[in-house]
């Protein structure tokens, strides 16, 4: 696993900005509990932020970055269920029971430079029972994570039997997501051959040839 070092002030900021902008959390005492039980860790791109199969002690949270969710099929086929953009709630959104032992069903693996905030699990559990805002905001971030992949679920039957209308919604609303991910993990998080999706972004850089730069131009 790679690690970024980053340093102590920078972390205590990252975590006081993410529990107030996107958490929503206004009581200082709760907000200093939970940064007491977590830290944040900077992962380089590419890196396994999460494996199949390994137990999960700290709840990663994604704060910024772009990670992608390998699912496992009975076959043990592989394909990209989800890709979630930060500021994010939990990314093993499927493996997320607070209140018992949770293992990873998913990989987790960063697209880009990605930034997560890991809170101890058995440790949280104790503050969610003891704090009434905090059993709110996690009941909200989990609704607003799984929000993500529910409207990801619902814009491919929206787009059915339109693929380049669901590829230039990608490019409109999460142009980061198009940028950096190679044509076969876009391929997968779609549905579609590589093929089909070659043809599709072939047109749109035709019809789009502006804005298909400013979109490379988010690689990282």
């Amino acid at each position: 696993m790679k690690l970024i070092k980053t340093n102590i002030s920078s972390r205590a900021n990252l975590i006081d900005s993410y529990l107030t902008d996107y958490f929503g959390l206004t009581d200082k005492t709760l907000i200093d509990e939970i940064k007491s039980i977590s830290h944040v860790k900077t992962f380089k791109k590419k890196s396994y932020i999460l494996r199949n199969g390994e137990e999960i002690g700290d709840i990663p949270f994604l704060i910024s970055g772009i990670v992608k969710i390998i699912t496992f099929t009975e076959e043990d086929q592989e394909y990209i269920s989800e890709i979630y953009c930060g500021p994010c709630g939990p990314v093993a959104i499927v493996d997320f029971h607070l209140f018992r032992s949770m293992t990873a069903s998913i990989d987790a693996v960063s697209l880009t430079e990605t930034q997560i905030l890991l809170i101890n699990a058995s440790k949280l559990r104790d503050v969610v029972d003891r704090y009434l805002e905090m059993q709110r905001t996690v009941s909200d971030v989990y609704i607003r994570t799984l929000k993500q992949v529910l409207d990801h679920n619902r814009l491919l039957n929206q787009y059915n039997h339109d693929l380049f209308g669901f590829y230039q919604y990608y490019a409109d609303y999460y142009p980061s997501v198009i940028a950096n991910s190679t044509l076969e993990e876009l391929s997968s998080f779609f549905g579609v051959s590589i093929y089909q999706l070659s043809r599709v972004r072939s047109r749109y850089k035709k019809e789009n040839c502006q804005k298909f730069n400013e979109i490379l131009a988010l690689k990282e």
